[in-house]
């Protein structure tokens, strides 16, 4: 019983991790994604 414990707790671990690093790509894209936008309406905006 203490060993099903501690494996589920290792895998929840390592999908919460997963999932992190998975959230923290696509927010780091989206914001990427914004700055272009930003820095190209400014360039309009200034030709």
């Amino acid at each position: 019983k203490l060993f099903s414990f501690s494996a589920v707790l290792l895998l929840n671990v390592r999908i919460r991790r997963v999932v992190y690093t998975f959230f923290l790509k696509a927010s780091k894209k989206e914001g990427r994604d914004v700055d272009n936008a930003r820095d190209s309406y400014i360039l309009n905006y200034y030709k």
